[in-house]
């Protein structure tokens, strides 16, 4: 976002956008999600309570990101620009990558908080 938004109205769809965006979520989504990505590896049988204190510590650690964030940070994990591929991900790993993945909504919420204040976006360096 290197330009003002035209108008209000642009302003309140980017806004709603980033509503949805930015939704969090739920706990079982977070935990089929992770379940699928540790599938790729070696997972050794787990009594119960074990595996629920892991899965817990994966959400206390990733939280409850976006589903959109979460799925291509996982994708990232498994695929080929990843030079650890083809290690067993942590859940810091992850969650590293996650924020990664919601940098263009925080520079979006960035640019609509600077609208809302009457200030002009940042400019962003040319890639």
């Amino acid at each position: 976002m290197t330009r003002p938004f035209a108008d209000e109205t642009e302003a309140a769809q980017a806004k709603a956008v980033l509503g949805v965006a930015s939704e969090p979520a739920c706990d079982r989504t977070v935990a089929k999600r992770v379940v699928s990505l540790l599938n790729h590896y070696f997972v050794s049988p787990l009594p119960a309570g074990q595996a629920a204190d892991v899965a817990n510590d994966w959400l206390e650690i990733i939280g409850n990101p976006p589903e959109w964030a979460l799925h291509d940070a996982c994708i990232w994990w498994i695929g080929p620009n990843n030079p650890n591929c083809a290690r067993k991900p942590l859940p810091g790993q992850i969650a590293a990558r996650i924020k990664t993945e919601m940098e263009p909504i925080r520079t979006a919420e960035i640019a609509l908080q600077r609208h809302e204040n009457g200030q002009t976006p940042l400019r962003v360096a040319a890639e």
